[in-house]
């Protein structure tokens, strides 16, 4: 009479060691291959657990990672416990430089301070003598030029007028004055005006200054003068002087001779100054 096959198989696991052990009265060993669960296998392999994981920003640090395989030892040939996994590297940002923007190229100066460049909002023309010296009329003895490269401000590319009085009388005693102007039409009101201005050394007696004459009329004719606004004068030599004031048109303005001037004595042969960047602005 054949042995009776066992009806049951138990497995038994330990904590140090694991041994299938086949337990029933008389049964014969079942030899067949026990299929062990898939986590088991893992930690029978005993590999090395994974990385941790990077930090998910660049300033956090990465998680520790997880205990290797074989963290419960399975009999006799299970895998040796792993070594802990490394910790996962913390991810590394770096902040973009700034990159540098193009140079602001300044083109004249600001004589009234209310951070609009002059030549970009006077009502004067050709104030900062760029190029030429359109829309700027001399009186009858003045000789006026383009100073080139010769700006108040060393701005690349512009210039300045140079206005000359020659002019001579002999026998007078007295000062004279002459202008290089423009007509410029305007509405009453109060206006920033200026300019700026260079005498050279050596000339003998003089200074140069800025006057306004208001007219009634549309063009600065003479039948409708007004009345005369002084710009202020100088006769300080060998550097740039800055002339400003605020003036008041008349109720009844309608435009403005805006005059550069020149004075001298009579008798002296001759006198000139550098204006620069003539200044009209209603506030």
């Amino acid at each position: 009479m054949s042995r009776p096959r066992c009806a049951a198989r138990l497995l038994c696991f330990g904590l140090a060691s694991i041994s299938p052990v086949i337990l029933g009265g008389g049964c014969a060993v079942d030899d067949r291959a026990l299929a062990l669960p898939i986590s088991v296998r893992r930690a029978i392999a005993g590999g090395s657990g994974a990385g941790g994981e990077a930090g998910a920003e660049s300033n956090l640090a990465g998680r520790g990672g997880a205990s290797a395989g074989g963290a419960l030892p399975i009999g006799p040939s299970g895998g040796a416990v792993g070594n802990a996994g490394h910790a996962g590297t913390a991810g590394v940002g770096s902040m973009g430089s700034g990159g540098a923007g193009p140079p602001i190229l300044l083109k004249c100066p600001d004589l009234n301070g209310n951070r609009v460049l002059d030549c970009e909002e006077s009502l004067a023309q050709n104030g900062d003598f760029a190029q030429n010296l359109e829309f700027w009329l001399p009186d009858p003895h003045i000789t006026q030029t383009w100073a080139a490269e010769q700006d108040a401000g060393s701005y690349q590319g512009s210039g300045a007028v140079k206005v000359q009085l020659t002019v001579v009388s002999s026998t007078s005693i007295l000062q004279v004055v002459e202008y290089t102007r423009q007509c410029i039409s305007i509405t009453p009101g109060t206006y920033d005006v200026g300019v700026q201005l260079f005498i050279a050394g050596g000339q003998g007696t003089g200074n140069g200054g800025l006057a306004l004459r208001w007219f009634s009329s549309s063009n600065c004719t003479t039948p409708g003068f007004l009345s005369v606004a002084e710009g202020g004068s100088t006769s300080e030599v060998g550097k740039w002087t800055t002339l400003s004031q605020v003036v008041t048109a008349p109720d009844n303005a309608q435009s403005v001779l805006f005059s550069l001037g020149v004075t001298k004595p009579f008798q002296q042969p001759s006198f000139e100054v550098l204006f620069d960047n003539a200044l009209l602005v209603k506030r």
